[in-house]
């Protein structure tokens, strides 16, 4: 497969190319290939690309992947850097399994913004590891859902840095359930701030105790 033959195919044709084409894919075959093209890639495909394809996609290219062929790649192939997740879309977001998530280091994981971690699944935010939820920063933190800090387990919970919980609005604070308060160590709770101590409802006041 040459860089020239692939360069004038339509994406109906590149989803013809065999996976044994598509494995010898170099990085100067794929830059030509504009997000249509990209997008023309299937789940089967996208599976034999090399990591280094992968990682050469540039941020229109990245936009190009279609739903099913993000959620084909597993947690040996997701290897998008920072800047790559950055601008994957809110059904691109959906689309990564738990296990692809969870093979995200937390210098990848930096690249994802408000917005993005706003929009994470249920499903996703309970199944992030415990380095990446206490690698957050606090402006990722600050986009969190009260719905979903409400679902962050009790082992999550526990690695949350003071300067994490700080971030915490009174509204993500109140959302917290019961047993995920009880499960915060001494010293969280002794690095809230005033405003945050006296937002705790009753329940959770209780269930410090």
């Amino acid at each position: 497969m040459t860089i020239s033959s692939i360069s004038l195919l339509t994406p109906s044709q590149i989803s013809l190319i065999s996976t044994i084409d598509i494995a010898g894919l170099t990085t100067t075959d794929i830059a030509p290939l504009t997000s249509a093209q990209i997008g023309g890639l299937t789940a089967a495909q996208i599976q034999y690309l090399s990591t280094l394809d992968l990682q050469a996609l540039t941020s229109n290219q990245v936009l190009g992947l279609t739903t099913k062929a993000i959620a084909a790649l597993t947690s040996s192939n997701f290897v998008f850097d920072a800047t790559q997740l950055s601008v994957f879309s809110t059904s691109q977001i959906d689309s990564i399994t738990t296990a692809a998530l969870q093979s995200i280091s937390t210098t990848q994981f930096s690249g994802l913004t408000v917005s993005q971690i706003g929009i994470l699944t249920s499903t996703q935010v309970q199944s992030l590891t415990t380095l990446q939820v206490n690698g957050l920063s606090t402006t990722q933190v600050s986009g969190l859902k009260t719905t979903q800090v409400s679902l962050l387990l009790t082992s999550q919970i526990s690695v949350l840095t003071t300067l994490q919980l700080q971030t915490l609005t009174t509204l993500q604070l109140t959302s917290l359930t019961t047993l995920q308060v009880a499960s915060l160590s001494t010293l969280q709770v002794a690095g809230l701030n005033t405003t945050q101590v006296a937002a705790l409802t009753v329940t959770q006041i209780k269930a410090l105790t």
